[in-house]
């Protein structure tokens, strides 16, 4: 039995079944302790005990037989709910192992023409393109999206400087964007394209951050081939700090294998990724290693700036990173180029927080150095602010010169490579000798037809030697032939010594470096010119003089001013926020004096000059300067998308909207004749947008009324006075027809702007009489008779009460206006005729409306009383 309950109990499953087979055991025991006695007494046994055994056995077998079957249903209930769980997760394990059905992409395609001189790895070989770049001594990659319109825009900018590059910077594209390729798997989170790098011959790759336009990465790409100058005069210090706005000198042991000038060469070239303006010069002091005492020099960096210098302490490590926080941290202009991103950025707004600033806009050519508008604000600027410096008086001294010296020696330059241009080169001109060096080689030396054939008797240099060996009748400027002429002379041998090779052959002899540095000059100087023409004012070319007006202005008078300069040709569309069209300017040249705290702005409308300049900020010092408000709404571009103000309204129209600016606001609003409704708006002024329809509504309501006039006017473009400048959109102002200064705001942050709720304003501020003009027209609008019959009576009870405050005022008038109110009493009292006993004649009611409400009348009134009153007079 214990066997079999144990069997019953592996079967049930459940704990509740053990306690019935152990009862069940204990019955069989005392079952068999009474079959026992049983035994002993003999086979005679109480039947009834029996009896009562076997009933409470046939209960207890029900009971189980109940229970187990409602186990079952459980169980069965339990295992379905599992197989649709299993079934649902079967299913959902099949749905995502599939692998999804992407289309292929497409194959890779040519980004840059066949006949580039940029090498395009348009299917992103990203490999290949660094092995390429970092074996040339000097590249310049170009990693792109073919989708960007920006990378698209960047592309003719960059065939550009290919195109003058090309023999000296190796110029690369790679296709960051093709699937699958390696540079997409290197730069999957690069979301702005293009990015341009620059590598050089040794070091990390830098990255260009400025303006994306051919003149600009030329200037990036020529200050890296060449990042510092070396000095060794104070003259030459002088000079970079006149042409630049700040110089950084380094003063270091340059011998090869140098680490404190590596250590410098490297923050010069992270300095170039971080100055987009690039108008800071780096120049290089060299010295020895040691001193006489054999003491290891310490290197050292200064900063020269217009008001003072500043020297690199000498605790700091001497490490790129610290060097670089080092110039950011201290470095203050009193001039500076501003070159701001084409995206939403704070450049600007940090600029005017401080102070007042000027802001002059001029076309920029990166690839010149100097631009003589530039300097002109630089030159202004160290007069403003010079309060009796010696220093600051150097510098301006040396930036008026400086201007000079750059404008005549770009006109000689200009002349001399329009000479280059025309003249033929030919061939060179070859003198041997009798073997003098081991490689018996002599001298070859390059002239021109023009030089070598020249009179030799005009020539006093060491070049008449030559001309005096040189047969002049074999040298035709015609033919532009050359000769060879042998045994030139042991004197001129020794006086013109070469190296081993021949110079045709030395590309770095010093002659042919010489010649190579004209050629390069002129070739830079076509290019800047096809760019970029050079401007210069007309004071500089006409060698004028100028009184000096702001000198110590500062001092003088407290106000600070800050000065900046930006590319008219690159942020022109600043210039036209403030109301100025550059590109209708002399020169495309402006200036701008912006006072951020009292949102003011102030514009130079005559061509920038130096006279005209010092006088416009001599006016601003004495507070003389009218407040501009001009702004892009003002000026007719062709640059800059403008959005058409309707100014006029179409009389076949049922209802227009006047949509004004800062010059038709004015004589708008002050009309004497006609109540303004005027709604101040926003392009970025979302909820403008949503009661917009709110205000076309009452316009159209309205539009019977001829003396009320809607109109809007963008609040945020347009530059209004003072008294008539919002702080919020939308805003809706009513402006009465006389008093002009009773005018009353809708209180948008108390009443919701509905229909019902903007009439209601304008009815408690209307006149009597144009009130009187508004319930009509609002009863003709009525659906049902009881509406209209209630507010016909609304409107006669508001006549009655017109008309018994125009007979108070009648008996206060004099005569003249006793005529005026006269003639309104008479049209008041035929309103009231027709309102209390013919009021389907609308017609005839809008007729005595008009006349109510009409200036022509009372003016015709008061031209005949004043006939009258001459005619009286006379008689």
């Amino acid at each position: 039995m214990g066997i079999l309950c144990l069997l019953k109990y592996v079967v049930c499953g459940q704990v509740g079944m053990s306690d019935s087979c152990l009862e069940s055991n204990q019955e069989l025991k005392y079952l068999k302790v009474h079959s026992d006695n049983d035994a002993a007494e003999g086979k005679g046994a109480d039947t009834d005990f029996e009896q009562s055994i076997s009933l409470e056995r046939n209960l207890q077998k029900k009971d189980k037989q109940t229970t187990l079957h409602k186990w079952a249903f459980k169980m069965l209930h339990i295992i379905k709910e599992l197989a649709i769980m299993l079934l649902a997760v079967v299913t959902y394990a099949a749905l995502t192992n599939n692998s999804p059905k992407i289309s292929k992409s497409p194959s890779a395609f040519p980004f840059f023409p066949k006949d580039s001189l940029v090498i395009d790895y348009y299917k992103g070989e990203l490999v290949s393109a660094n092995e390429r770049a970092h074996n040339a001594d000097f590249s310049f990659v170009m990693f792109y999206a073919p989708w960007s319109a920006e990378c698209r825009k960047t592309r003719d900018e960059f065939e550009i400087v290919a195109k003058h590059f090309h023999k000296h910077v190796e110029m690369s594209a790679v296709n960051c964007w093709q699937p699958g390729s390696e540079c997409r798997r290197q730069y999957s989170k690069v979301y702005n394209w293009p990015v341009l790098i620059a590598y050089p011959t040794v070091g990390k790759g830098i990255q260009y951050k400025g303006p994306k336009a051919a003149p600009y990465m030329m200037r990036f790409l020529m200050q890296l081939m060449q990042p510092f100058v070396r000095v060794t005069t104070t003259e030459e210090i002088v000079q970079l700090m006149a042409t630049h706005d700040a110089l950084v000198l380094g003063s270091v042991n340059a011998l090869p294998g140098s680490r404190d000038f590596a250590v410098l060469y490297s923050t010069i070239l992270r300095y170039a990724s971080q100055d987009v303006t690039q108008n800071m010069a780096f120049a290089v002091l060299t010295i020895p290693a040691k001193d006489q005492n054999g003491n290891p020099y310490k290197p050292s960096i200064f900063l020269y700036m217009w008001n003072e210098t500043l020297k690199y302490p000498d605790e700091s490590p001497w490490t790129p990173d610290s060097i670089l926080n080092w110039i950011t941290d201290t470095f203050q202009v009193n001039t500076m180029w501003l070159v701001p991103p084409k995206i939403k950025t704070n450049t600007l707004s940090f600029t005017l927080e401080n102070s007042p600033s000027l802001f002059l806009f001029t076309p920029r050519n990166p690839m010149k150095q100097s631009n003589d508008f530039y300097n002109l604000l630089h030159e202004v600027a160290l007069e403003y602010n010079n309060c009796k410096s010696p220093r600051m008086e150097m510098l301006k001294e040396n930036v008026a010169i400086g201007r000079l010296e750059d404008y005549f020696s770009h006109k000689l330059l200009l002349q001399k490579c329009a000479i280059k241009k025309e003249a033929q080169i030919t061939s060179a001109i070859t003198f041997l000798q009798q073997p003098k060096w081991l490689n018996s080689t002599g001298m070859k030396v390059y002239m021109r037809a023009e030089e070598s054939c020249s009179k030799c008797d005009n020539i006093k240099s060491d070049l008449s030697l030559l001309c005096q060996i040189i047969n002049e009748n074999s040298c035709s400027r015609k033919t532009n032939e050359c000769i060879e002429q042998g045994n030139l002379g042991e004197e001129f041998v020794k006086k013109y010594e070469t190296s081993m090779l021949k110079d045709e052959n030395d590309p770095l002899a010093p002659r042919n470096l010489r010649k190579f540095w004209n050629r390069e000059m002129c070739r830079l100087l076509r290019i800047t010119e096809k760019l970029i023409p050079s401007i210069y004012t007309d004071y500089v070319k006409n060698n004028l003089t100028v009184n000096n007006k702001i000198d110590g202005l500062l001092c003088k008078t407290n106000r600070t001013l800050t000065f900046y300069a930006l590319d008219s040709l690159e942020t022109y569309y600043f210039a036209e926020r403030l109301g100025v069209n550059v590109f209708d300017r002399k020169d495309k040249t402006a200036a701008v004096i912006i006072d951020d705290n009292s949102e003011t702005h102030y514009v130079l409308n005559e061509p920038v000059n130096d006279v005209t300049l010092r006088d416009f900020i001599v006016s601003y010092a004495d507070n003389t300067l009218p407040r501009s408000r001009k702004s892009i709404t003002s000026i007719k571009s062709n640059n800059t998308h403008s959005y058409q103000i309707k100014t006029f309204c179409d009389k076949q129209k049922e209802v227009c909207v006047k949509e004004l600016d800062s010059d038709s606001f004015l004589p708008t609003i002050a009309q004497r004749d006609k109540a303004v409704v005027v709604m101040y708006h926003s392009k970025q002024c979302s909820f403008c947008n949503g009661i917009s329809y709110i205000f076309l509504i009452v316009a159209k309501i309205l539009a019977p009324l001829e003396i009320v006039e809607f109109a809007r006017i963008d609040g945020d473009i347009n530059i209004l006075p003072w008294e008539y400048t919002m702080n919020s959109f939308p805003t809706i102002i009513y402006f009465p027809d006389k008093m002009k200064s009773e005018s009353r705001t809708f209180p948008c942050n108390v009443l919701p702007v509905t229909v019902p709720n903007l009439l209601a304003f304008l009815l408690s501020n209307f006149n009597p009489r144009l009130k009187l003009h508004t319930m009509w027209i609002l009863c003709n609008q009525t659906r049902f008779e009881d509406e209209r019959n209630s507010c016909i009576s609304s409107v006669r009870s508001e006549n009655l009460s017109l008309i018994n405050h125009t007979l108070k005022e009648w008996r206060k008038a004099d005569a003249r206006q006793r005529a005026e109110l006269m003639y309104r009493l008479q049209q008041m009292r035929n309103l009231h005729l027709l309102l209390a006993h013919s009021p389907q004649r609308t017609e005839d009611i809008k007729v005595y409306l008009k006349r109510l409400n009409s200036q022509a009348f009372n003016s015709k009134y008061n031209s005949l009383f004043d006939q009258k009153e001459k005619i009286t007079k006379d008689y």
